[in-house]
């Protein structure tokens, strides 16, 4: 049975023309839109710590604000925060799992020794298991 042929121009098709004829910035906004759609389906992507900050102690917690650029993939800065416990035993996991993707093994002194560390993470990085070695993304 015959395909029927209509004049009708699929999503797919829309999306194709905009993409080779639309203006630059506006391709890179519907690319970096759908990569955030999609960000909870795709697997790994590679960041850089751009920026960290730490706010201050409210009930012996700090919340740590860590922001990080996309590393070969369009998409817009991450915005990552954690909740810090200033008491013993009451670590963050997804931030050590943070601190372990970044190759830090030991606690950290300042916070700018996260920045400009590389790292890897699944979707929006929800868990401690979404965060691995930026070098685990090439082996």
């Amino acid at each position: 049975m015959p395909i029927p042929q209509t004049n009708t121009p699929t999503q797919e098709a829309i999306a194709m023309a905009f993409a080779l004829t639309g203006p630059a910035d506006g391709v890179a906004r519907v690319a970096r839109l759908a990569n955030h759609r999609l960000a909870h389906t795709t697997e790994w992507a590679g960041w850089c710590v751009s920026s960290v900050e730490l706010s201050a102690e409210v009930d012996h917690l700090h919340l740590a604000t860590v922001r990080a650029l996309p590393v070969g993939h369009f998409a817009e800065e991450a915005t990552l925060i954690f909740a810090l416990a200033t008491e013993p035993g009451r670590a963050s996991r997804r931030f050590d799992a943070l601190l372990r993707a970044c190759g830090i093994v030991d606690k950290i002194v300042d916070d700018r020794e996260l920045v400009g560390r590389y790292f890897a993470m699944r979707g929006r990085g929800a868990a401690a298991s979404d965060f691995a070695d930026f070098a685990g993304l090439f082996a």
